[in-house]
């Protein structure tokens, strides 16, 4: 397998394909309960995404060649406790899933190094390779922090 190039190439198309757009053909039962389960295949790869919560939540996304996990991301995070207003909650996360839509194989952990669109701002501090990599991601509304999550993973082959 050449994680660099067909692995980042996969990742980033199941990212896109199931969270990030709202990808409602992508969820699954859940194997475990009070969760939400993602998934997206293509050729020998399987992508699993599996997490609970809401405005905070836990998780971790795991791929799979032939049926034997290679590669994993935990994460957690989510709405800073000053942010009540479901209607804010919303748009959080829906400008969220506009900055993960922008995933690139150059790093294909979450989104963007930065991207702005009307008061908010998503900034992605990732450090590290395909094969170990840990990152922060957080989101500003008019310059206030309304969202952060921590992320870390690699290689487990």
């Amino acid at each position: 397998m050449t994680i660099e190039n067909d692995f980042s190439q996969f990742l980033v198309t199941a990212k896109k394909e199931t969270y990030a757009s709202k990808g409602d053909a992508a969820t699954l039962q859940p194997l475990l309960p009070d969760t939400k389960q993602l998934e997206y295949e293509q050729g020998d790869y399987t992508y699993r995404d599996i997490y609970t919560g809401l405005s905070y939540f836990v998780g971790q996304e795991i791929v799979y060649v032939r049926s034997q996990a290679v590669w994993s991301m935990a994460y957690s995070g989510g709405i800073m406790r000053s942010v009540t207003e479901e209607n804010d909650i919303y748009n959080i996360y829906d400008f969220l899933r506009s900055c993960l839509r922008r995933v690139d194989e150059t790093k294909p952990f979450r989104g963007p190094e930065t991207f702005c669109q009307a008061e908010y701002s998503y900034k992605n501090n990732v450090t590290g390779n395909l094969d170990d990599f840990y990152g922060v991601e957080a989101i500003y509304k008019s310059e206030v922090l309304v969202y952060q999550l921590h992320y870390s993973g690699g290689s487990i082959m």
